[in-house]
Parts: structure tokens; sequence; C-alpha cells
């Protein structure tokens, strides 16, 4: 027996798209009332919480790896947003390539395993967008992260520019946005006609807390 070193279990059954293969996500309908990252899966009970992978690839890079002994820990959340391994504009493309791919791999597997999904949508610049908005449904909800945007002009730039695309390609009927979410970054004119659901950072939660 070939030992599947590639992970290519996890996406049997799916649905492939795009010139490279992506896994379809099917979002669920399930909005979620609170978010906890992957790394702080074991801290507490997160039964009524998603998880959430808007963190340092090393963080959950282990997922990747032994997916198998990690998902029952998964399933101990009321859901999941899609893994968000990262797509940098100075990536060579290959590699930006299998980080979109790892994303989807991961997602479908949580999904084929009973966890409820929210895809999560992650863009570089522009000659990403190509391949970074495939797999996804039409008029559904998906996940973004926009955390560690707010004090990088040009960031901010690629993320406004990727969200106009994002929508224009995907159209959602809602956004969950992770992260920093006001006027200056996405003005009003730029979500029109979508529902927004923004949940802050940890390390605004963090600091909030240590203020209080």
């Amino acid at each position: 027996m070939i030992k599947d070193i590639w992970q290519a279990g996890l996406i049997e059954g799916a649905v492939l798209c795009g010139e490279y293969g992506f896994p379809m996500l099917t979002s669920s309908e399930i909005i979620p009332t609170s978010l906890i990252q992957f790394s702080d899966r074991k801290t507490t009970n997160h039964g009524n919480s998603f998880v959430h992978f808007y963190e340092n690839d090393e963080k959950f890079i282990c997922f990747w790896n032994r997916p198998s002994s990690y998902i029952n820990q998964i399933k101990g959340c009321a859901g999941g947003i899609t893994p968000d391994f990262s797509i940098y504009d100075d990536m060579p493309r290959a590699l930006q390539i299998q980080s979109k791919y790892n994303n989807h791999a991961l997602g479908y597997y949580m999904r084929k395993q009973g966890v409820p999904i929210i895809p999560n949508v992650r863009w570089g610049n522009r000659e990403t967008y190509d391949f970074c908005f495939d797999g996804f449904e039409q008029n559904s909800v998906v996940a973004i992260g926009s955390h560690g945007l707010s004090k990088k002009v040009e960031y901010k730039k690629l993320f406004l520019e990727g969200f106009i695309e994002m929508r224009k390609r995907l159209n959602p009927k809602k956004i969950i946005i992770y992260g920093a979410y006001s006027e200056k970054l996405l003005p009003k004119l730029f979500t029109q006609g979508v529902e927004i659901i923004n949940f802050p950072s940890r390390t605004k939660e963090v600091f909030e807390e240590r203020v209080k």
C-alpha cells in the first residue's frame, strides 16, 4: 500500500473547479455567534463557537500534516471557517496555488466529516485573481480576514481591490469579517447590498480585556 503523503484522500468525492482543480466548498447556513482560533481550541469548552484559522500558518500546519488527529477536536465546536494558509504577494505562484489548494482540501474534508463550514476567501495581488476565487458558490456565505491591515497602506489597497473583485465574482449574500472593519477600510459604497458580520481579532479582544 502506498502511503498518502499528498493527502489525496481529503478530496475524495469532491467536485473540482477551475484550472487547478480546487475542491468546491459549500457553505453552511449556520452563522456563528462567536469564534475561537484553532490554537485555542483546547483551552475551554467551545461548543457554541466556530473554529477559525486566522493566525500564523505554523499554528495549524499540524492539521494539514495529520488531519485525522485534529478533526474530532474541530467537531467539538459548532462549526468552522475553513483554513487560511497564506497567499503572500512575494511567494512563488506555485506556493500561492498550493496554499489555496490546502485551504480547500481541508475545508472539504471538514464538511465531509460533518462540520458546518463557512468558506474562507483569501486573495493576494491582481495576479492571483485568476485562481483565488475558484471553488466557491455564488450568492452564499463567505468569510474573510482583515487582521493585520490597519498599519499598512499597501495592504489596505490590495484588500479593498480584492474585496471589490470578490463581490463581483461571487456575489455573496453574507460576509463574515474577522479583524478590522471600518468605513476607512471598507467604504459603505462597496458593502451595500450585502450583510456584513464582524468579529474582532483575538489581539483586540485581549487588549480590551487588559484595559477594563
